[in-house]
């Protein structure tokens, strides 16, 4: 009898710690980018506004970034945790310009940048949006 009280906690002890370590392990769940967004992107000409509606279906993400300038087809989408990743190809009358944009995304906001180059130059652009509430 005694030997089973001691056995019993031996493994108390040994499993609580276990216990507390795969709860502290858990990875968060992910955070759902998909629908629309809006928000400003800093230029050197001054504050542009952007809206961004993204997509999730069965093979990933897929979206579509307009603003004053036009369209933009959002693809190679990539989530892990809370950095967001895509890349976008905007027409610069014939010229392909590529646009890569990385987030810190929370439920609400998404704040980065989008790294750009063209004609051997090189530049960052702070960019921020937030969630849009859909209307019911």
């Amino acid at each position: 009898m005694r030997r089973s009280a001691l056995i019993a906690t031996a493994l108390l002890l040994v499993a609580a710690p276990l216990a507390a370590q795969s709860d502290t392990t858990k990875k968060a769940a992910p955070v759902a980018i998909e629908g629309r967004w809006e928000g400003s992107l800093e230029t050197p000409g001054g504050a542009q506004t952007m809206a961004a509606i993204i997509k999730k279906d069965s093979t990933g993400y897929s979206g579509m970034m307009s603003s004053q300038q036009g369209e933009i087809v959002l693809r190679d989408f990539k989530l892990e945790g809370d950095k967001l990743t895509f890349v976008g190809t905007a027409d610069m009358g014939g010229t392909a310009l590529e646009l890569w944009y990385s987030f810190t995304v929370k439920p609400d906001a998404m704040n980065g940048q989008i790294d750009v180059s063209f004609n051997g130059q090189s530049m960052s652009l702070p960019f921020s949006m937030m969630k849009v509430k859909s209307g019911g």
